[in-house]
Parts: structure tokens; C-alpha cells; sequence
């Protein structure tokens, strides 16, 4: 097995509108992002950040697809996962991992949220 690197973007959040509930869609909500890219060693140069995956290209993308407003976060997910690919001209494994802070669904205490793996 090559050599990689697993780039990570960890317990980030940012506020967007997400939700199929009506007052998902009028308020904003913080939602926890996680977010790791295997990316093949083979390519790296030390020290040269044109040869990684950048950190600050890869947040860009999120608040970029946070800007719409999604009722499902799978969709948010796939969107992030496809702007990478193309950002970085190549299909990676990704992970994406979203959560909702806050849920509104009656008697639950705790989070709720997603998992979406692409093989690249």
C-alpha cells in the first residue's frame, strides 16, 4: 500500500441554515465539521504547500457551500465532497462528518448528524 497523508479539518463549526422543519430553514444553527482527505505521498515535496492538500482551500469550500441553505445535510456532504475534488483536480478519499449542535426533535438530548465517505 502507497504511502499517504490524511488531511483534517476537526470539531470546526460554523452556523447555517440546515433542516426540513420550518424553523430549521428560518434560523441558523451550529453545526460541527469534521472532515479528513487521504491523499497519495507520492506527489509531496518538503515544505512546499503546493504539493498538499491546503487546510484554509478546504474551509473556503465549506463556508462557500454554507452559504445555501440545505435540508439535508447528505446534501451539504456530497456538495463539499465534489467542490474538493475539483479544487484539488483529483478524486481522494473523504470523509465528512456533520453535525447538528441543536436538535429540535422533541425529547432528544443530543446531537444528530451524518457520515459521508467517498472512495475518489
Amino acid at each position: 500500500m502507497p504511502n499517504t497523508f490524511t488531511i483534517k479539518i476537526t470539531d470546526a463549526t460554523l452556523q447555517a441554515f440546515v433542516g426540513v422543519y420550518p424553523a430549521e430553514q428560518q434560523n441558523t444553527q451550529p453545526i460541527l465539521i469534521n472532515i479528513a482527505v487521504i491523499m497519495p505521498a507520492t506527489n509531496f515535496i518538503t515544505e512546499n504547500i503546493n504539493t498538499t492538500i491546503n487546510y484554509e482551500i478546504i474551509w473556503q469550500i465549506v463556508e462557500d457551500v454554507f452559504k445555501n441553505k440545505w435540508q439535508l445535510l447528505e446534501s451539504a456532504a456530497v456538495a463539499i465532497a465534489q467542490k474538493i475534488a475539483v479544487a484539488f483536480n483529483q478524486n481522494m478519499p473523504t470523509t465528512i462528518t456533520l453535525t447538528k449542535l441543536e436538535t429540535i426533535i422533541p425529547n432528544c438530548n443530543g446531537k444528530v448528524g451524518i457520515s459521508y465517505c467517498c472512495n475518489g
